[in-house]
């Protein structure tokens, strides 16, 4: 468990003793439980997150979209990034960066006014040989709380 997650006191289950601290993850669960599906599978997700900081609990809005298939690269889901910063006339910008989600060399941070929003890439081979997973897969995910143009608020409790 990662020190930035939310460990609940009574947990109904060991597998739901933490609050989502990511998107991504429950995603490729979904795409890897579906793999009965014709591919390609092209899923998003956009919900809540939460996040330890030193006193507090914060919660987020994040986006997050996988695509799984034989055809899947960097550059589609790429595609499908810049195609959401277009709609919204939002300027972005990315910086190769090492993410364990990632392949290394096959990923990068997404950058908006110098500010750290989010990552995308080709999901390391290793995630997909842990789930059994026999195909290309790419994501990405950003927090929506930190473009102002979208105006998202983050909460905060104590």
């Amino acid at each position: 468990v990662s020190k930035n997650c939310v460990e609940l006191v009574n947990p109904v289950s060991a597998l739901r003793s933490i609050l989502r601290p990511d998107l991504l993850s429950g995603l490729i669960r979904f795409s890897s439980r579906n793999t009965h599906v014709e591919y390609p599978h092209r899923i998003f997700e956009t919900g809540e997150i939460c996040l330890k900081s030193k006193k507090n609990t914060i919660t987020k809005q994040f986006v997050s979209v996988l695509l799984s298939g034989a055809e899947e690269t960097f550059e589609t889901i790429l595609g499908i990034l810049d195609s959401l910063f277009k709609l919204t006339k939002i300027d972005y910008s990315l910086i190769e960066t090492d993410n364990h989600y990632y392949m290394l060399g096959r990923s990068a941070t997404i950058l908006i006014e110098n500010t750290e929003v989010g990552h995308i890439g080709e999901i390391h081979p290793q995630i997909l040989n842990n789930y059994g997973v026999e195909v290309p897969m790419v994501g990405l995910e950003f927090d929506l709380t930190k473009i102002p143009k979208l105006n998202c608020e983050e909460f905060q409790s104590n």
